[in-house]
């Protein structure tokens, strides 16, 4: 496995984007994906960043296969390559990136939910006129008030179906808001 490919595997299973790799890097999104394409080589600084943000040895990063599992005689490497820096760093920034991916795809589903359920919304109303108006065509009986048909079958089964989809959008907004709130407050 290549380095580049080594970089894209852990990012992808840290669940973070090259955008935020790159911000985290302080090197651009084209830099990251220039990596993983195997077009290019990140700096020794940066493979220093790169193991100490996926908590993997700098060998482990570098090296097409894993060492013999021979004894060795030489010394382990330390947890982190830079001095005064924690261990789990990497793994907890990691960690607040993807919470923070997560919670932003929750906000963008329940958004997308909720639109989805005003859509139908607006049909439902839509089928209660057509109600009101077939009856005024075909029955020549005119209800003057649009809602008579709110009660009138199939309709409350829509309107149920429909507040449902509204109230899982709006459940799924409030858990990414939450867990974003949460995310920015660690």
């Amino acid at each position: 496995m290549t380095l580049g490919q080594k970089i894209q595997q852990l990012r992808k299973a840290g669940g973070i984007s090259q955008e935020q790799l790159a911000e985290q890097l302080n090197v651009s999104r084209q830099a990251v994906s220039k990596w993983e394409l195997d077009d290019a080589v990140p700096e020794l600084s940066k493979v220093i960043m790169l193991s100490d943000l996926f908590a993997i040895s700098t060998d482990e990063l570098l090296r097409d296969t894993p060492r013999s599992t021979g004894p060795s005689h030489e010394p382990e490497a330390p947890a982190s390559h830079n001095p005064g820096v924690n261990p789990s760093f990497g793994s907890n920034l990691l960690s607040q990136l993807a919470h923070i991916n997560t919670s932003h795809q929750e906000i963008i589903t329940g958004f997308k939910t909720m639109i989805l359920g005003f859509f139908l919304l607006v049909i439902d109303f839509l089928l209660c006129w057509a109600y009101q108006l077939k009856e005024q065509l075909i029955d020549n009986a005119w209800m003057p008030d649009i809602t008579f048909y709110f009660s009138k079958q199939p309709m409350p089964v829509f309107f149920l179906l429909t507040s449902l989809i509204i109230l899982a959008g709006l459940i799924l907004m409030a858990f990414g808001l939450v867990g974003k709130y949460k995310g920015s407050r660690s």
